[in-house]
């Protein structure tokens, strides 16, 4: 695979997740996530905690994201890789 090929896969698949993110929390939960994410790779101050609501629960959850592992419960839960499978599984049967 050439490197612009291996560059568009990977810019293809990042589009894939937020779309399926933007599915799973909405619009402005999505934005928010990807605004925290950029500010905490340039070393920027970011929030204490984010609070989302995704579509399957009726109560906004509240992530803490400073040295917790409460975002990583909250992928094992929510998790974008298994919404992708069953996806797939729905399409077959």
């Amino acid at each position: 695979m050439k490197t612009g090929d291996t560059y568009s896969h990977r810019a293809s698949g990042r589009l894939s997740t937020i779309s399926k993110w933007w599915g799973l929390v909405g619009a402005r939960s999505t934005l928010q996530w990807y605004l925290i994410r950029v500010c905490q790779i340039l070393g920027i101050r970011t929030p204490k905690s984010w609070r989302v609501r995704p579509r399957q629960v009726q109560h906004t959850l509240t992530a803490r994201l400073r040295g917790a592992s409460d975002m990583r419960v909250f992928w094992q839960i929510f998790n974008i890789e298994d919404i992708r499978a069953c996806e797939a599984c729905e399409m077959y049967s």
